[in-house]
């Protein structure tokens, strides 16, 4: 049932096990009401960055599928699409015997914990969730596959930096077990080659049924070897662009809602989409996918600080100043998703 609702989609056919990530919107909306919706994303994509990490260490082909009916697979998983909604599917493996008869489908009936004495909805959250389903297969054969022209503007000030070797980091077991979010970071540096290796490490994009629609910029504090400033990451080449050179440590605190991490890490990253462009392309499902996506990039942006004994923490933004922050580059695009790169600060540092 779950591949007829995502269109037959071969990977759902042949995978050995399907995961389902959900949202019950009510964990996140309960602090930051109707703009929750994004961080149900951001959340998605960071349990997706150590999923697939974990996959691949074991040999295990996956593939990311957002193209489903949403009814289809809320009737499956008994949620109702506005306390609790479907995020994505997981192809796990392949090389499953092909399915045979469906069994008729009954409600999972499974008891919940309440997670408060009451929930307060969030009209808001709804709208954007409900405007964004697709209510039967030939809404999601319509999605599946289209790709988003993104071609980048020709470079300019390219810096083309050396990433360290792979045995430079911790193992995955120990960097999943290590990570977390750091809540002060020290002025120090990162070095050059750190970020380069951070930034690559977390810039692939998946095999998935939706295209990329992300693009990175980054405010760099502190680099050694590397000129503070704001850059632009061209993905395909691995190299940063410098869009002006400076000390924007303030400017890059006061982005990130005024918070200390942004002025204190060495490098704030920030994920941005030109969402009409992604719309058009995709209707409203292109908003999930870019939010997924940017969480997705931010997660794995998480694993390879820490494997690099660094810290890193995800943050929000005002969204109409970080987009005139990085103009005219950036014009047209909103931001997604933020996350600071840094030194974590010890006790010796107050010292």
């Amino acid at each position: 049932m779950i591949a007829r609702a995502a269109g037959g989609r071969p990977s759902l056919l042949q995978a050995r096990a399907v995961l389902v990530l959900s949202a019950i919107f009510w964990r996140s909306t309960w602090k930051y009401r109707a703009r929750a919706y994004r961080y149900c994303f951001w959340d998605a994509g960071t349990m997706l960055a150590n999923l697939l990490a974990a996959a691949t260490a074991e040999g295990l082909s996956t593939e990311l599928v957002t193209a489903f009916a949403d009814p289809e697979i809320e009737a499956l998983l008994g949620i109702d699409g506005e306390r609790e909604g479907a995020l994505c599917l997981v192809a796990l493996g392949s090389g499953a015997a092909a399915p045979g008869a469906e069994p008729e489908l009954r409600p999972l009936g499974l008891e919940t914990i309440a997670l408060s004495r009451e929930e307060v909805s969030y009209p808001d959250l709804v709208r954007m969730h409900q405007a964004s389903r697709l209510l039967d297969r030939d809404e999601v054969a319509a999605v599946a596959e289209v790709r988003v022209d993104s071609a980048p503007p020709p470079a300019a000030n390219v810096v083309k930096l050396k990433s360290l070797d792979a045995s430079a980091g911790l193992s995955l077991g120990e960097t999943i077990l290590r990570r977390g979010s750091t809540r002060v970071f020290a002025r120090k540096p990162i070095t050059a080659e750190e970020l380069a290796t951070i930034m690559a490490a977390s810039s692939r994009h998946p095999r998935a049924d939706f295209p990329a629609q992300s693009d990175t910029y980054l405010i760099v504090n502190a680099a050694s070897g590397m000129e503070p400033g704001a850059y632009y990451y061209r993905r395909q080449s691995g190299a940063f662009e410098l869009l002006k050179a400076g000390d924007f440590r303030r400017e890059a605190g006061y982005l990130c809602l005024e918070q200390p991490l942004g002025a204190d890490c060495s490098a704030l990253v920030c994920y941005m989409a030109d969402l009409e462009r992604g719309l058009g392309a995709l209707g409203n499902r292109a908003y999930r996918d870019a939010h997924l996506e940017a969480g997705l990039h931010g997660g794995r942006a998480y694993l390879a600080a820490y494997a690099l004994g660094r810290g890193a923490s995800g943050l929000t933004f005002y969204d109409d100043e970080t987009t005139d922050f990085f103009t005219p580059h950036a014009a047209g695009k909103s931001p997604l998703l933020m996350v600071a790169i840094g030194v974590p600060r010890s006790s010796d540092d107050e010292t």
